[in-house]
C-alpha cells in the first residue's frame, strides 16, 4: 500500500491487483459495502471510469485510505466467519 500513502487514493483496480481478486468481483463486493458506509458517513465511495486496452470505458472506485481500511476490515470479517 505504498502507493496509497503517496497519492492518498487507491483505485479498485489497484486493490484487485494487490489482492489477486478479480476486479469485477471486487466491484460487486464494494457496492454491497457501500450501503453500510453511506449509512455511517452519509457519503458514497468515489466512483470513476478508466479506459481499458481497447478504449472501452469501464467502472472503478477511487478510495481514500480510510475507505480502503474499511473495505479491508469488511473482507477480514467475512473471511473470519464460518
Amino acid at each position: 500500500m505504498n502507493q496509497l500513502s503517496i497519492s492518498k487514493k487507491m483505485t479498485s483496480r489497484e486493490i484487485a491487483d494487490i489482492t489477486g481478486k478479480n476486479h469485477h468481483h471486487l466491484l460487486r463486493d464494494i457496492r454491497k459495502m457501500e450501503k453500510a458506509w453511506e449509512k455511517v458517513t452519509e457519503t458514497k465511495f468515489g466512483f470513476s471510469e478508466y479506459a481499458d486496452s481497447t478504449g472501452r470505458r469501464l467502472p472503478q472506485y477511487e478510495l481514500t485510505k480510510t475507505e480502503c481500511l474499511y473495505i479491508a476490515t469488511k473482507f477480514n470479517d467475512e473471511h473470519g466467519q464460518g
